[in-house]
């Protein structure tokens, strides 16, 4: 029997510990009633992120559609849902009435929920394949621990290395390669299908062992730093890097938290496990929330004159898709700080990318050089969800490669000038949008390239006001 004082004492604990969750309610509600520009840009990334995550779930997001309906879908998808984040950097409280941005509030109470339950699902089976140890779905986790294997056993993974061997020894599926169109697949204008690409792959297992067969993409195509992060697991035994891009994501999660206010802070798990498509592709082993995680620290934390610049490094130092936020990042310092303080952070970004990958560029750098240059010079079949989604799915005559790589390269130097002569686009977040539209225009746009953006808009504009007030007590 409970004694009326434990009674009264349980009540009274359950009423203290339900304060706080019903205070966390009336500042959101506080919040949504005055209009807040931050919780107006948590809506647009909500509704950004449900189209990226109808675009995967969509038939043309890995392989090219078989209708102009899905290729059309797919690639109106993804620029709207970059134009959404593009939109949330700018200054709402100036550009939208309070209305619409209570609006938008709403949708990111309708959207967040529903698309977490969908990543916590995602989540689950990326926890179930780690259990059972399943193999990585992509090329870039298996190249990547085949890479650290060779480094172990002494070899240069730039001056050779074979796919068709990398996924035997992890007894990945031959479908997570990226053929070629050379070998047999030289004159192919659609891109092979698994059963062709499956057939070739036990043709080179079992007649063309220890050869570099021209039908794939061999080369290792990534920054030092892409397996030196899984050197070390590696070494000790670990096999399944999932726990690691896992980690990689909370952090990123836990940042997004220590930035955001704290009345929005509930909602930042929803956020990231909302992100479906980060999900999705970290539980299949995508190895990029390693680079996001520090593009974001650098990026975010841009006016920190060592935390920042030596992120940045590392992130160029891993991924190329960093490279593309580079400009972006140097205009921002050389704005605010000056061109002298930009310059220095350039060296400081320079000197890391170098002492990560120095190591392998030395002994041969025209075999780094021709390694990391593959996804440009290689002959890839075009794919994506881009531009590109339009005429692979034959709704429109493939173009040559070169006018994808010159529109490509004029929406980056559009951006740029964009970013610097509009007003409105000279926001710090801004450089994290215009650095990945240009990806869209590319002759390959893969879903990897634009999942991050949102997570990355999100915290370089709550980070902003104490980026700007660290830099305010420095100069006083």
């Amino acid at each position: 029997m409970i004694e009326p004082g434990n009674r009264a004492a349980a009540v009274a604990g359950r009423y203290r510990a339900a304060v706080p969750f019903a205070d966390r309610i009336l500042l959101l509600r506080d919040e949504v009633a005055v209009g807040s520009p931050d919780l107006a840009r948590i809506g647009l990334v909500g509704v950004a992120l449900a189209l990226q995550t109808a675009v995967l779930a969509s038939p043309g997001h890995f392989r090219p559609a078989g209708t102009w309906t899905f290729a059309a879908f797919v690639a109106v998808g993804t620029l709207a849902a970059l134009a959404l984040c593009l939109l949330a950097t700018m200054p709402l409280r100036e550009l939208l009435h309070p209305q619409v941005r209570r609006g938008l509030a709403v949708a990111a109470f309708v959207a967040l929920p529903i698309l977490s339950v969908m990543g916590v699902w995602h989540g689950a089976l990326g926890a179930r394949n780690m259990v059972m140890s399943s193999p990585p779905s992509n090329d870039g986790a298996v190249m990547d621990i085949y890479a650290a294997r060779q480094v172990l056993r002494g070899h240069n993974p730039y001056q050779k290395t074979s796919i068709v061997a990398a996924l035997a020894a992890l007894n990945a599926p031959s479908t997570t390669t990226t053929p070629l169109m050379d070998g047999q697949f030289r004159g192919a204008r659609a891109y092979p299908s698994a059963g062709a690409v499956n057939q070739v792959f036990l043709n080179v297992l079992k007649y063309r062992p220890g050869t570099i067969p021209p039908e794939f993409e061999s080369k290792y195509n990534y920054p030092a730093g892409s397996f030196l992060f899984i050197l070390p697991f590696l070494w000790a035994g670990i096999h399944d890097m999932r726990f690691l891009y896992a980690l990689a994501v909370a952090l990123m999660g836990l940042y997004l938290w220590a930035r955001a206010p704290r009345a929005l802070r509930p909602l930042v798990p929803l956020i990231v496990l909302g992100n479906v498509p980060l999900i999705i592709l970290t539980a299949g082993d995508q190895p990029d929330p390693i680079y996001g995680l520090f593009l974001m620290l650098g990026y975010a934390e841009w006016a920190t004159p060592w935390v920042s610049p030596l992120a940045m490094g590392v992130a160029v130092g891993t991924k190329q898709l960093a490279w593309f936020f580079l400009p972006f990042y140097v205009l921002l310092i050389a704005r605010e700080l000056g061109w002298r303080e930009a310059m220095r952070r350039t060296g400081i970004i320079i000197g890391v990318f170098a002492l990560i990958n120095a190591a392998f560029i030395l002994p041969s750098p025209a075999g780094y050089l021709w390694s990391i240059s593959g996804p440009i010079a290689d002959p890839m079949f075009p794919l994506g969800i881009g531009i590109i989604a339009l005429f692979v799915s034959n709704g429109l005559p493939l173009l040559p490669k070169i006018v994808f790589t010159l529109m490509e390269v004029g929406a980056w130097a559009g951006g740029v000038m964009g970013w610097v002569r509009s007003r409105i686009l000279a926001t710090a977040a801004a450089g994290a949008v215009l650095g990945a539209l240009p990806l869209f225009f590319a002759w390959r746009s893969l879903v990897n390239y634009f999942y991050l953006v949102p997570l990355l808009v999100l915290a370089i504009v709550l980070a902003d006001p104490t980026q700007r007030a660290a830099l305010r007590r420095r100069s006083a």
